[in-house]
């Protein structure tokens, strides 16, 4: 009987125990992130002080804040999405050029330097799509 609480003791603490997850890079740098939120906070004040003094009507200058505010905040997802499938759309486009790097230079192999990797490393099979497969010996 002393044996189960333990064994449901050692399983419960090895159920709880996560191994560490490492942190996915940002893709917005921390002087981004904080202009963004300067800018979400900042200007529809300023924009909504500009209408009312060019409206000629400064008495309703933080109404009109607040409603651009509002909308702001209601479009920030929307532009958010934008961005970040930007950047990651930049992201994918320099790893396919380095992948496209390392593909011509893996196809700037030469023969001679094949046959110098095959005298090397015995049991090395390879072959160019113009080469068929070696006959098997019968």
């Amino acid at each position: 009987m002393g044996s189960l609480p333990l064994a449901l003791i050692t399983f419960a603490q090895a159920a709880g125990a996560k191994p560490p997850v490492a942190e996915e890079p940002s893709l917005v740098p921390p002087w981004l992130m904080f202009t963004i939120v300067v800018l979400l906070i900042g200007l529809p004040f300023l924009l909504g002080t500009l209408i009312a003094r060019w409206l000629k009507m400064k008495d309703i200058a933080l109404r009109v804040s607040v409603v651009l505010l509002a909308f702001e905040l209601g479009m920030s997802n929307i532009a958010w999405q934008y961005l970040m499938g930007y950047l990651e759309h930049r992201k994918h486009e320099q790893d396919v050029a380095v992948w496209e790097e390392r593909q011509a230079a893996r196809d700037t192999v030469r023969p001679q330097t094949l046959d110098e990797l095959k005298k090397a490393i015995p049991g090395l099979d390879v072959r160019f799509e113009d080469q068929k497969p070696a006959a098997k010996a019968p």
